[in-house]
Order: C-alpha cells, then structure tokens, then sequence
C-alpha cells in the first residue's frame, strides 16, 4: 500500500487529536491543510480526532459520527485515516459502518479498571468493518503478569495494532525496550505493535527512534507522532524528526518539506497562543511518573518551589500519584 515508503513502519500523526485546544476548535480551513499537508509528507496513518458523544461543532475535531470528518478526506492512495474513541465516552449507535468514504481505523484507548470490558466493546467496532486499535493508557501501571493476560486476550481478538502508551513520559529507553521486547515476544506477528510517547523528560523522540531501531526489524510497527510535538502538557515525539530519521536511517522518502511547511502555516501561529513542551512541572510529572494535574494544581493554588512540589508528589504512592485528589494533595 505504502509504495515510497519503508514497508514495515508507519508513522502515525496525531496532531489533529492531540492539540491543547479547547473543545479542539482548530477551524475548518485548518484541519483541511494540516491533513493535505500530512497527506502531501507521505504520513503513513492521519489520526484525524476524536469520536465523542458531544455535539458536534463546526471546524472541531472532536467528532460526533464518521460523516462529519469525510469532507476533510481525500482518501490519498497510501494514508490511513484513523479517530480515537476514549472507552465509556462514546456510544456506538453513533457508529455508522465501514463504507470507504470516511475513517478505516479506530484507536481505543482505556483506563486500567476497564480492562475487562473494552474488547467486548472493540468487537463491535470491528463488526462495524473497521480497523481496530488497542492501547492502555499508562502500560508501566501494569505488571507483566497483567499485560501477558491481557496479550493473550488481544492475540485471540486480532486487532490490526496494538500500541504500548506512556501516558505520563516517565520511561527511559531500557524500560521502554523491556515492555516493548516482552509484547513483541508475545503478540501475533500479524498484529502490528505501536508506540506512542510523551515528552516530560525529553525523551519522546529518543524512545520513539529507539522503538523504530529495534522492533522495525521483527514486525510491522506503528509510532506516534505530532507536528512540533504538538500536544496537551509536555508535549509528544515530533513528526518532523521522525519523518527525517526515517529518510536518514532507514531508506524512507518522506517529503519533509510538506510537513515543515505545514508547522509554519499552522503549528508556529498556534505556538503563539497556546504554549506545550517541556517545562519544570512537567518534568517533575515525568521523574515520579504523577498525573500532571497534580502538579497543575499545586501550581496554581500555591507559590512553590520545584524541590517542594518534588517533596509532595514523592509523598503519593504509586497509585495516588496518578490520580489527581485535591483534598490529599492539599492535606499533604
């Protein structure tokens, strides 16, 4: 499908989805560009936006139903266009099935509670026709007694992809590798395994290039990426140094130029006026693997120093620390 391409990795933007933009308005002149320039660059899968109950509105992309994102379509020959469903938050009547002229992929994504429960809810996705992809939120939360099982579970559903996520940008590359290595020794082959990383302790790039270097060469592979590390907090793996450590080391052909070209129509203007990246608070989130709403809130309700905001995350045990409970943060 992918004719200029390296065959087994796909990049994946997700820029669309990931913007810090509230209700995620980007304008309707805006997601068509930014997808035509994706598209242009040779961006293997588009992640276009959500799927949500909400109602929809007008030059979002958080969308209602499949019908609403078809206009910004092309249908590029060698693009996969896909949405995220965040389980419990969207209700499957809205669901229209499969017919080529909108999304062919779905990504869930789900919380550690509702591990028992999303297949069921996969299955009826895939029934629909589509694509499907599984990924935790937070895979370092589970055991690998827990993600074994769970493999087990996902290699009798057959999903196309299954992406290892860390939700709060705490892993450094050897326990990246060792969940990224343990899944590969388990999963089915024909299941393509992904990687989507976060950028609190500037590692995302890093991880994601070693995750290309080192699983590219067993199976097909799926990494996450946004323009100019687009995204809510610290940000994510930049598409642009993926795209261009692909060409370089890996015999891609990626038109780096559309994409760049798309950071300075698009992505720069809205650097302006919303700000993500890496940042003290963030980083603090990344070193204790803490949800960064603790952090934001310490923030903004007190003036304190960083090694004092350290002291009382450190303070959670490992499950506080990814919640986000006021009332103990306060308390502490």
């Amino acid at each position: 499908m992918r004719e200029n391409n390296v065959n087994n990795i796909s990049v994946l933007d997700c820029t669309l989805r990931e913007a810090p933009i509230e209700n995620l308005m980007w304008g309707k002149n805006s997601v068509s560009r930014i997808i035509q320039g994706l598209e242009n660059a040779l961006t293997d899968i588009i992640e276009v936006g959500f799927l949500k109950n909400n109602e929809y509105a007008d030059g979002s992309t958080s969308f209602q139903n499949v019908e609403q994102i078809r206009p910004y379509l092309r249908k590029k020959r060698g693009t996969d266009y896909v949405a995220l469903i965040d389980y419990g938050r969207y209700d499957l009547s809205n669901l229209s099935p499969y017919d080529g002229t909108s999304i062919d992929g779905i990504r869930i994504c789900f919380k550690k509670s509702e591990v028992n429960d999303v297949l069921e809810f996969a299955e009826e996705i895939k029934n629909k026709g589509y694509k499907v992809c599984i990924q935790h939120v937070d895979t370092s939360a589970y055991s690998k007694d827990e993600i074994l099982k769970f493999i087990e579970h996902i290699n009798r559903f057959r999903p196309y992809a299954y992406s290892i996520v860390d939700t709060f940008g705490a892993m450094y590359e050897d326990e990246m590798l060792n969940i990224a290595h343990m899944v590969d020794n388990n999963l089915d082959k024909k299941i393509r395994l992904g990687f989507h990383g976060h950028n609190n302790i500037m590692l995302a790039d890093a991880n994601a290039q070693c995750f290309i270097r080192e699983l590219s060469v067993k199976r097909n592979i799926i990494v996450d990426s946004s323009l100019l590390g687009c995204g809510r907090g610290a940000g994510n793996a930049h598409t642009e140094l993926i795209l261009q450590y692909i060409n370089r080391k890996h015999g891609g052909s990626y038109d780096l130029n559309e994409a760049l070209d798309v950071i300075d129509e698009e992505i720069s203007k809205l650097q302006d006026k919303i700000k993500w990246g890496y940042s003290m608070p963030y980083f603090i989130s990344g070193m204790h693997n803490s949800h960064t709403f603790n952090v934001k809130h310490l923030l903004k309700r007190h003036n304190i120093r960083s090694k004092d905001l350290r002291n009382i995350i450190e303070k959670l045990n490992e499950e506080e620390k990814k919640k986000y409970d006021y009332t103990l943060l306060e308390r502490i």
